[in-house]
């Protein structure tokens, strides 16, 4: 499986069925943003309750993306 549209949308195929534009969200984009929803509230709620630096608050939000495209890849290849 590759990393096509999550969603019924226009869409531009090669004739090797590679994707050349889409106006929808990549299945990857996809399932990051499903595990934002679930890790982001908990790193939300530690930002809040603490005295962090703003430069500190961007690198956690940063590891928080990198961890839900982590977890979206590993979805990805699931899938195959």
């Amino acid at each position: 499986m590759n990393n096509e549209p999550a969603f019924p949308c226009d869409a531009i195929f090669n004739k090797d069925g590679t994707l050349v534009y889409s106006t929808g969200i990549s299945t990857r984009d996809y399932f990051a943003a499903r595990a934002i929803e679930i890790i982001f509230p908990s790193v939300l709620d530690e930002i809040k309750n603490s005295n962090f630096s703003n430069e500190y608050i961007v690198k956690l939000q940063l590891v928080s993306a990198v961890v839900c495209y982590s977890l979206a890849n590993a979805m990805m290849e699931a899938r195959k």
